[in-house]
């Protein structure tokens, strides 16, 4: 089920980067997973940083930093594995 979900964020967030899919939408899907911040999803919030991240932040860093922020807060709160830690610093300073 996350592989799907993992390879649609990978297709979404390449489609963001060639301006088939609006940057709105990208945010939300974002949003989104940072409000049900649950392994599953912090796998795809990964993915999708990894593929797009860069380009999100030299498009509109205004909007990404709080994501970002936030991203950071909720991996300092909660009590992850160590391995999903280290995806979340991985796509952190990937952007």
């Amino acid at each position: 089920m996350s592989e799907s979900r993992t390879k649609n964020i990978k297709f979404l967030s390449e489609l963001v980067k060639f301006g088939v899919t609006p940057l709105p939408i990208i945010f939300h899907c974002l949003k989104v997973l940072l409000d049900d911040f649950v392994p599953q999803n912090i796998i795809v919030v990964c993915a999708l940083l990894d593929t797009c991240g860069r380009f999100l932040k030299l498009k509109t860093p205004a909007r990404l930093d709080p994501m970002l922020d936030i991203l950071k807060r909720k991996k300092t709160a909660l009590h992850l594995e160590p391995r999903f830690l280290l995806m979340i610093d991985n796509a952190y300073y990937q952007v």
